[in-house]
């Protein structure tokens, strides 16, 4: 067996450990802490299914000393036996017909693992691909000047470092954020009460300052290395909830309590339809790609 492979199931044992702590935990914690921190605490483990903690081990050094006669000893008589016995049971017929196959088996596992990683990693990379050109072959930037300046002000309302472009396309069915180097928010639809829109703009650029952009390519990095193990894929589904909650969390504070109502009534007519581009996302969070 490789040894890559033998690394990467130690880290995914590992990982699996604490998966499965935190699941066990989240009754106990869900309304002692923060969405946010339920959200953060997820990249630990991440952190723990990519990055070895002692790394390699160092080889032994090997200490060079003058030559002696070793002393001639004879081998015990038992020692001797047990040879004979080993001897004449690998010559005996059939013994490397049985044991030969399941050894090439395990001497290349890895490349199964690998086989598997590559391709899910290029399908996730190629439906991605196909979902931006799905979204900018109808979109159309956003060019109302009372519009830009209030998600401008939304940006500096949160702390956005740079301005973020916005896109209106109604095939999206629902606001989401895109890109990581240069992101953009697209919208459904621009005709919005002056609160819906700061509430579904808010949303998104929370996604933009926090970063949930860069941490969603972490995450399916994460699946695609560790596609065998389903804890993997659980741990998946329960951050991109968590992190959905954490925003909803962020901006709540800033509106405060008073705004539950209406911002729980913007998210729900913004969910409309949202069905119709689940295929296309391929495990992507539809808020934060």
């Amino acid at each position: 067996m490789s040894e890559l492979l033998k690394w990467v199931l130690s880290l995914s044992l590992s990982g699996s450990v604490l998966i499965l702590f935190l699941m066990l935990l989240r009754p106990l914690v869900r309304e002692r802490f923060s969405r946010r921190w339920q959200y953060y605490i997820w990249l630990l483990v991440i952190a723990r299914l990519l990055l070895p903690v002692g790394g390699l081990e160092a080889p032994a050094r090997i200490e060079t000393a003058e030559p002696r006669a070793a002393p001639s000893l004879s081998l015990p008589e038992v020692d001797r036996e047990d040879m004979e016995v080993r001897t004449s049971e690998e010559t005996a017929p059939g013994f490397n017909d049985s044991q030969k196959p399941w050894a090439a088996v395990r001497e290349n596992l890895w490349v199964v693992w690998l086989a598997g990683a590559l391709v899910l990693l290029i399908r996730k990379a190629t439906a991605y691909q196909s979902f931006l050109r799905y979204l900018r072959a109808g979109w159309k930037p956003v060019e109302d000047p009372a519009l830009l300046d209030r998600a401008a002000k939304a940006g500096e309302e949160i702390g956005a470092k740079r301005p973020v472009e916005l896109y209106v396309n109604p095939l999206a069915a629902s606001p989401m954020l895109l890109g990581v180097w240069k992101p953009c928010v697209v919208l459904p639809m621009v005709e919005l009460p002056e609160e819906d829109f700061r509430f579904v703009v808010l949303h998104e650029l929370t996604h933009y300052r926090r970063g949930d952009v860069l941490y969603k390519w972490l995450m399916q990095l994460t699946v695609c290395i560790h596609w065998f193990n389903p804890l993997v894929w659980v741990m998946c589904r329960l951050m991109n909830r968590d992190m959905e909650l954490a925003c909803d969390e962020g901006v709540l504070r800033r509106f405060g309590e008073e705004a539950r109502a209406g911002y729980a009534m913007t998210l729900i007519g913004m969910e409309e339809g949202k069905r119709v581009l689940l295929p296309l996302y391929n495990g992507f969070s539809k808020n934060a790609i």
